[in-house]
């Protein structure tokens, strides 16, 4: 039996990932009825093994205004259909004293494949007309001082 979840806004599609990622069995289909934009970076969906998780865009779109991420996916089975990901930014952390900053992974999807836990399978996403827009993926600013360099720099 397949379970069925909706989101209409980015509250309604917090809590359909956060309840989800809440089960331990079964397949489940998270319908977004409407374009949704982004107040925050989404949840992290992190299914258990043997959870399925279809996300069908029924043709809208989801929106990071600019300023949020993408999907991430850190663990399961999950297929993403009929979906628009536009306007998403993913920005690596700021480095410390002397340190280069993080990278900025996966402005639209990113999909993580380190699962040591035992409770979670490694990450399996399938995609399925699924357009990416505007989105990108930016380094952190390097720190201060003279101890730093940049990659392939040396230092």
């Amino acid at each position: 039996m397949i379970i069925n979840y909706v989101a209409t806004d980015f509250a309604s599609l917090q809590s359909a990932i956060a309840a989800i990622d809440s089960k331990t069995s079964g397949d489940y289909r998270l319908f977004i009825n409407a374009d949704v934009v982004e107040g925050a970076d989404p949840w992290a969906i992190n299914l258990h093994t043997g959870v399925t998780l279809t996300i069908d865009g029924t043709g809208h779109a989801l929106d990071g205004a600019n300023a949020h991420r993408g999907l991430f996916v850190y663990s399961g089975a999950v297929t993403i259909q009929n979906l628009t990901i536009r306007n998403m930014v993913a920005t690596g952390g700021a480095g410390g004293e002397g340190a280069g900053g993080g990278a900025g992974l996966g402005g639209g999807l990113f999909v993580a494949n380190d699962v040591a836990d035992g409770a979670a399978s490694a990450a399996d996403v399938v995609l399925d007309n699924v357009v990416f827009a505007h989105d990108s993926a930016i380094g952190g600013a390097g720190g201060g001082g003279t101890n730093g360099g940049g990659g392939g720099l040396g230092g």
